[in-house]
């Protein structure tokens, strides 16, 4: 679908860039170090090139876009070292915000909770079977559980944290012990533990839940890594520490 038959509104033309041209980024359909070519995909998409170059402002903030002057935008590179510093910001970043958001809690947080929980169950049901097909979903469970903190600087940089774990998941190709299944199940247990407001049990599954995933897509020894820098850190609380330190 183009942006112009989904809607007319400027506005809404340059989120709609914005979410396909991250999709194209993310999926690896544009892969790492490739030129964007506004001309090309506004005539693909049927869209003006201006929501285009906005949406390329906006991915430039994220982390998705490089932008150089008399050298156009690229698709930004990715690395395991970089990705390494992404997890650990995570790992220090998110049961911090998760925390916030349990003590915060109320019934619009509940309500939007419930909502993004159902979603991500019926991307699950519908058979998916790469980490892609459960988006939006699942970014927005996971948005969904830091929400209430009451902090939009804060979910918005988890946000762009966890869009860029996704990428480097899915063009490392990685695949976790017991695939999406086991994923799910972590949700699941993350999600009751939330709802239920149990703030120790949820910072631990949140902790193992990232702490599994950079073994799947790391390496063990990245993950040892991680619990080392992390350690350093003052202000880490027992669930994360005891939840990665049994993955090991």
């Amino acid at each position: 679908m183009s942006a112009r038959s989904e809607t007319g509104d400027t506005a809404s033309r340059t989120e709609w860039a914005e979410r396909r041209l991250r999709s194209t980024i993310v999926s690896g359909e544009l892969p790492p170090g490739a030129r964007v070519r506004v001309e090309e995909l506004a005539e693909k998409w049927d869209v003006s090139p201006t929501p285009l170059r906005e949406a390329l402002r906006t991915l430039a903030g994220e982390g998705l876009i490089t932008l150089r002057p008399q050298h156009g935008a690229r698709v930004a590179e990715i690395s395991p070292g970089e990705m390494e510093d992404v997890y650990a910001t995570r790992m220090l970043l998110e049961p911090y915000v998760l925390r916030l958001s349990l003590e915060r809690a109320d019934e619009a947080w509940r309500a939007r909770l419930d909502a993004a929980w159902d979603a991500l169950e019926r991307a699950d049901a519908a058979g998916a079977s790469t980490p892609l097909d459960l988006e939006p979903a699942h970014t927005a469970f996971h948005q969904a559980l830091l929400a209430g903190a009451g902090s939009e600087a804060l979910i918005r940089i988890t946000g762009q944290l966890t869009i860029q774990s996704l990428r480097f998941r899915i063009l490392s190709r990685s695949s976790r012990p017991g695939g999406l299944h086991q994923a799910h199940l972590e949700h699941a247990a993350l999600y009751e533990a939330s709802i239920a407001l149990d703030e120790p049990r949820a910072i631990g599954l949140l902790a193992g839940h990232l702490g599994r995933t950079v073994a799947s897509t790391l390496g063990p020894d990245a993950l040892e890594t991680l619990i080392a820098r992390i350690r350093l850190a003052q202000g880490i609380s027992a669930p994360v520490l005891e939840a990665l330190t049994g993955l090991l």
